[in-house]
């Protein structure tokens, strides 16, 4: 009974130290004002820097939520990197018109390797596109039509070490020993 305590304790602490290695976020942009224009480090403490190339700003017409729009033209490519490594990138984006929009999601790793990718396209609203790999350095989103960016979710998943495998040495004499008990046993059984 003891030992079935100890075992539970064991895996429940386990499970808690994997379920706390989860770190990620979710940017939606109802925090900031309407036209606000969004800086690239904005969000860095939340761990994403948007590509200081692009000017961003929020759109928001009445009765919609608040979107990330390119400062320069409706839509526009996003392109962003990670303070630390993620594992899975989801992005919802789209519009309010009957339009045909469609997208890429590319993630890279720190090399700027392509580790994975995903297309979507829409007739009218907003549509998600996710990624996962590990470590995730940065993503590239590449637009065709009027998008706007509602959500960008991303999280990390920290890697966690499978149990250590017993040495061949350690199995050998494991072995040896039940080989000792069955000519124990054995001998116990003949000598009778």
């Amino acid at each position: 009974m003891k030992k079935l305590k100890t075992i539970k304790k064991l895996l429940f602490a386990s499970l808690f130290l994997f379920a706390s290695s989860v770190y990620g976020a979710v940017i939606d942009f109802e925090e900031l004002s309407y036209r606000q224009s969004v800086a690239y480090d904005l969000y860095e403490d939340q761990g994403i820097i948007l590509d200081s190339s692009t000017e961003w700003k929020i759109f928001n017409s009445p009765g919609r939520r608040k979107t990330l729009l390119n400062k320069t033209r409706f839509g526009g490519d996003l392109a962003a990197s990670f303070t630390r490594m993620m594992s899975s990138v989801k992005i919802v984006l789209g519009d309010w018109v009957r339009d045909k929009d469609k997208a890429l999601l590319e993630a890279y790793d720190s090399n700027g390797e392509l580790l994975a990718s995903d297309f979507g396209k829409n007739k009218r609203g907003f549509f998600s596109l996710s990624v996962s790999a590990m470590n995730i350095a940065s993503f590239r989103v590449f637009t065709k039509g009027a998008v706007v960016y509602d959500k960008i979710a991303f999280k990390h998943q920290a890697y966690v070490a499978p149990a250590p495998v017993a040495e061949p040495p350690v199995l050998a004499l494991i072995l040896l020993g039940v080989l000792g008990l069955a000519a124990t046993r054995r001998r116990q059984l003949l000598g009778r």
